[in-house]
């Protein structure tokens, strides 16, 4: 089965829309509630090159998008659910999700 970061893997919600690395940490960070994830797994999922993760990670948490736990090599990051923007993103992620799962199933019976 074809995951993030695969040839095959569908264009996330916010990466549909918007044509930046940003775009792609938040949709895998959004996508994949609960889980956090280094900056090497997530530049290496997003296909963001790893010199330059650390100031779209640094953007995106003055932001107050993302949240990190842990410091250095160690650090991980999620989205930050007390964010009211980053609730506004999920909650636009979440219902084109459903959306489009909705769009699927109908096809599919035909």
């Amino acid at each position: 089965m074809a995951g993030p970061g695969s040839e095959n893997y569908p264009r996330l919600p916010l990466g549909r829309i918007f044509d930046a690395p940003e775009a792609r940490i938040l949709d895998l960070l959004f996508c994949n509630e609960g889980l956090s994830y280094t900056r090497g797994e997530i530049a290496g999922i997003t296909k963001v090159q790893e010199g330059r993760i650390d100031g779209y990670l640094r953007s995106l948490l003055e932001e107050g998008m993302i949240k990190t736990a842990g410091s250095g090599s160690g650090a991980s990051y999620a989205a930050n659910h007390n964010s009211k923007r980053a609730a506004c993103l999920l909650e636009y992620v979440n219902e084109t999700i459903r959306s489009n799962f909705e769009a699927a199933s109908r096809h599919s019976r035909r």
